[in-house]
């Protein structure tokens, strides 16, 4: 705008007339280029009002990049800080009256913002890689190299430990996955960084638009109706980019990517070796309980690497996971059976209560783990929670853990009343209530704290595994998919949101991939975005400080035990995590490679790689097999009496 205005101005001054505007060009979405005019030497002078650029990576099927308005790239790469774009475009010209390209141009712009990210991906996934073996072999207690053959070419890779879990594209709500995507993340265990992910998807919009095409063609062409089992028969296929890349449901897919990641942090997707500096072996994976992700991911490296892994890798169970599930069975119980339900009983307060003094001898375990005396303590501790509760604490041993063992200890001749009463004074939780359960009762709640904290599982457990940062991928991914209330099915923009959640994890790396894709795109990164990168920043340390202060943690403690207290009745909380599949004590050690698996066939043509729902073959229809003995000759056929497989056979009079 400065350049026209000064050019214009010095060139009215010289031809002594004023400019007219003779056209404008308002075709290029959000830019306008108008040409003037000067009537006494007919010169003409253009005015932009944005800036075209040309990216640096091309959109998909295409061959090269051609310019384009900055602008329509900035409102595509708005995406990318969890802007939903179309709502983004209805904004702008709804409300602000600002003239942006059309929704079309936008999808092409997306694709180019999708390249970008995409190749930002795969540069820091290789980085996050190198990183966490360069940290791990500079560390004094590091094991060594595991040294293996492939095609007779030596390998030494780093052994170590990783993270991992998965999640969908949609909420789940009763356990019901609804959405067509999932996908799984592993997090290094020594940097906090993402090195693995896998993404999988069952729909693609083109592939439902091509069978409908020809499913409506044949019905025209012969004059019926497709039924059901007939759909089959049709193909799906299509021209150009296909979003489709898996079968599997995202309910049962967690086992098939935790597979496809432990394969991927070897081999590239043409099988070859990753190199010495980037392929990952890992020793131990912190997983949670609820599928059998881990031993896949173990076997799958031992069916590569072979016998020098044998028995190397273990599951090392999440704590607070194994913990979740032992408050789910609480709650669950407390649902199934009215009687623990009611005041002074398995409240809330009372369930958060056990959790917190069942990790407490874990953690103070974790600190001597393998010693005999410290496990006998921490299990006497754990099992002697819910008589402590229920006011029993004759299985109550070691002080530092009671109050009312405390108490006794300081007044030996007080009677077992003024004990009580003064233990009651003493305690800051329950206003030194305890519960009122049965002796069955207690038996019942017992039996959940030793299924999961019990001799074989004690020193998993105590292991203290953290998975947080996996948990913590999910998160960021929910930020860019509105909470997962976007409807990302029809193409592959949830993907894209998760490889952005992986580029902006870590360090500096939010202002980093910024850079990056801005690069890529061709867009100049402006003083307004640096200021505001240094504010966002700044925000982000201050609230990981509060967060993780003992104030903070007071706080959300408060929040989670007065929530009920605010309702003014108790929360009708139910089990909102899926209950743990594998047992705590369950070793996923891998020792010989796995079987080959057998593929399933179809219970109607028994031919593999479908089922019998989808199977196009018709049903068969169940006849009664006819031989040379009538087994229920004689017997009338409405008689319920005689027609059991007893009944005994009649010869033929010939």
């Amino acid at each position: 705008m400065e350049d026209f205005v000064r050019t214009a101005t010095r060139h009215a001054a010289g031809c002594g007339q004023e400019l007219r505007l003779i056209v404008r060009d308002t075709h290029m979405g959000a830019g306008v280029k108008e040409t003037w005019l000067w009537p006494a030497c007919c010169q003409e002078l253009q005015f932009l009002n944005i800036d075209f650029v040309k990216t640096e990576v091309v959109q998909r099927d295409r061959k090269f990049s051609r310019s384009q308005p900055e602008i329509n790239l900035r409102i595509a790469n708005g995406f990318t800080a969890g802007v939903n774009a179309t709502k983004s475009l209805e904004f702008m010209q709804n409300k602000l009256a600002v003239k942006t390209m059309n929704l079309r141009n936008l999808r092409h712009a997306n694709k180019k913002v999708r390249a970008s990210v995409q190749s930002v991906f795969g540069k820091r996934k290789r980085e996050n890689r190198i990183e966490h073996n360069s940290l791990t072999r500079h560390d004094p207690n590091y094991a060594g190299d595991i040294v293996w053959e492939q095609d007779g070419i030596c390998h030494s890779t780093c052994q170590s430990s990783v993270a991992g879990d998965g999640g969908g594209s949609t909420r789940s709500y009763g356990h019901k996955h609804r959405g067509h995507q999932s996908m799984y993340v592993m997090n290094s265990a020594v940097t906090g960084n993402p090195v693995g992910l896998e993404h999988n998807q069952n729909k693609c919009y083109s592939c439902t638009v091509a069978i409908n095409k020809r499913i409506r063609s044949y019905e025209i062409e012969h004059d019926t109706t497709v039924s059901v089992e007939e759909y089959a028969n049709f193909s799906m296929a299509h021209s150009g980019f296909c979003s489709r890349n898996s079968t599997n449901n995202p309910a049962s897919a967690e086992e098939q990517q935790a597979e496809d990641a432990a394969r991927d942090l070897l081999l590239d997707e043409h099988g070859n070796y990753r190199g010495d500096d980037e392929a990952i072996i890992f020793n131990e994976i912190i997983h949670d309980n609820d599928t059998r992700s881990p031993k896949r991911a173990i076997q799958c490296q031992l069916d590569i690497v072979g016998d020098s892994v044998s028995e190397l890798a273990e599951h090392t169970p999440d704590l607070g996971h194994v913990i979740k599930d032992t408050n789910n069975d609480l709650y669950g119980i407390r649902t199934k059976n009215p009687s623990f339900n009611g005041k002074h009983m398995l409240s809330n307060e009372r369930i958060k209560s056990i959790h917190s003094d069942l990790r407490k001898p874990v953690s103070e375990y974790s600190l001597h783990l393998g010693n005999e005396s410290a496990r006998t303590i921490c299990l006497e501790v754990c099992h002697a929670i819910i008589r402590h509760h229920n006011g029993d604490h004759s299985l109550c041993k070691h002080d530092e853990y009671c109050t009312y063992r405390q108490v006794r200890s300081a007044n030996p001749s007080s009677t077992e009343e003024d004990v009580r009463l003064e233990t009651a004074r003493q305690s800051l939780r329950h206003g030194g209530r305890t519960m009122d359960l049965s002796e069955n009762g207690v038996i019942l709640l017992e039996s959940i704290i030793k299924k999961r904290f019990n001799v074989n599982s004690i020193d998993r457990i105590a292991k203290c595994g953290c998975s947080n940062h996996s948990e913590r991928f999910i998160g960021t991914v929910t930020k860019f998919s509105e909470g997962k209330r976007l409807c990302l099915d029809h193409s592959d923009i949830w993907k894209c949101m998760v490889e952005l959640a992986f580029c902006r994890a870590g360090g500096d790396n939010i202002e980093r991939t910024h850079d990056e894709v801005s690069s890529l795109l061709g867009i100049p990164v402006t003083e307004v975005e640096r200021l505001y990168q240094k504010r966002a920043k700044k925000k982000r340390v201050t609230d990981y400080i509060r967060n993780n202060s003992k104030e903070g943690k007071r706080r959300r403690i408060m929040a989670a035990l007065t929530r009920a207290h605010r309702m003014g009745k108790e929360s009708a909380k139910t089990t909102r995590h899926i209950n743990s599949k594998v047992p705590a004590a369950e070793s996923a050690k891998a020792k010989t490679k796995a079987k080959p698996k057998v593929a399933r066939k179809c219970g109607r043509c028994n031919q593999p790689h479908h089922t019998a729902g989808i199977c196009p073959m018709p049903k068969t229809t169940k006849r009664k097999a006819i031989g040379l003995l009538d087994w229920t000759l004689g017997v009338p056929p409405t008689s319920k009496k005689n027609t059991s497989n007893k009944t005994k056979a009649k010869l033929l009079d010939w």
